[in-house]
């Protein structure tokens, strides 16, 4: 038996030395590791619906598809009609508060308003000197729509043309080098079973957050609501820290809208819903796959901002379930 016979049957080694194969060619391709995972993430989240409307209706998992996009595309169309105008009158709103307060409030005599007068005086500068942060910040919400924009069109034609992707993928199962892609695919399943299963039940308890969060947002009467239900659900998707960061604007525009009392119920609202996910979705929806102690939650969105810049911070976790699942760490049922 020759050393390569050895290797390839010996199956740990082997996926063991094909997993490190990916991993080096993944790390090549670093830059584009965004896009590939965010095509995974729309082409998974498409195709699960799709099936799904597929046994309801009678049609064609093609016309499904197409129809489908075509939704989005209008919807993403119509969105940015309404959004950009939105959020550009808001800023200059902000804006002109913010002018307001500096013109008037020098002239007031009360020693607290003076002090706090002070600080913006002093932080108003260095907001000025800081404006590259402003040039960079556009810079990362172009890169962002246009990884979004490639990742939506990989996707659409991975959907119309799944059949014959599957047919000729399956072509590599044959061969001298069949072991190497059998591996492969062993992963790409693992890959299935445990990061899209999360991502889906991201999306879901994301949905039903923004769903609760607007309700209460409604009747306290929050201005620009859809605004706000679009920034609840992109906060949803990221673990602990979208609480964080869904939280403080929420709880600033509620102060200015109402005062202290409507601080109080924004931030009972907040609570409610992080303890229904907590206690009730993510235990349903995930069992105890994604239960990582918070330091390791925040250790892995920091390493995963770093090298993902901000969709670090939406599939970070499910990554590193991923990689928990491969290398066979299981979480002591007596814990979960």
């Amino acid at each position: 038996m020759t050393y390569y016979q050895k290797i390839t049957q010996n199956i740990v080694l082997r996926r063991l030395l094909v997993l490190l194969a990916v991993i080096i060619c993944l790390f090549f391709l670093r830059s584009l590791l965004s896009v590939f995972l965010l095509t995974f993430i729309v082409t998974y989240l498409i195709n699960r619906l799709v099936k799904r409307l597929k046994l309801v209706m009678n049609l064609s998992s093609t016309f499904i598809t197409v129809c489908f996009y075509l939704l989005l595309v209008v919807g993403v169309i119509w969105a940015l009609s309404k959004s950009i105008p939105l959020i550009s009158y808001q800023s200059l709103q902000l804006y002109n508060s913010l002018e307001h307060f500096y013109t008037q409030q020098g002239t007031d005599s009360g020693e607290t308003k003076q002090l706090l007068f002070q600080y913006v005086s002093k932080l108003l500068p260095y907001i000025k000197s800081q404006s590259h942060l402003l040039v960079s910040s556009l810079k990362n919400v172009v890169a962002m729509a246009v990884t979004l924009g490639m990742s939506f069109i990989l996707s659409f034609f991975f959907m119309i043309e799944k059949e014959k992707i599957t047919t000729f993928s399956s072509t590599f199962l044959s061969g001298k080098t069949a072991w190497f892609f059998s591996d492969i695919a062993y992963f790409g399943k693992k890959f299935i079973t445990t990061f899209g299963v999360v991502i889906e039940a991201q999306v879901i308890i994301a949905i039903v957050n923004t769903c609760l969060t607007s309700i209460a947002l409604y009747f306290l009467k929050f201005p620009h609501l859809l605004s706000l239900m679009m920034m609840v659900f992109l906060f949803s998707f990221i673990p602990v820290a979208g609480v964080v960061l869904s939280c403080i604007p929420l709880s600033l525009i509620a102060y200015y809208n109402g005062g202290l009392v409507d601080v109080v119920y924004i931030l009972l609202v907040i609570l409610a819903v992080h303890m229904l996910e907590s206690y009730v979705l993510n235990p349903k929806l995930m069992s105890s796959r994604t239960k990582l102690p918070i330091f390791f939650t925040f250790l892995i969105l920091l390493i995963s901002e770093h090298y993902f810049q901000i969709w670090g911070l939406v599939f970070g976790i499910p990554l590193f379930i991923f990689i928990l699942d491969v290398i066979g760490v299981k979480k002591n049922e007596a814990e979960a």
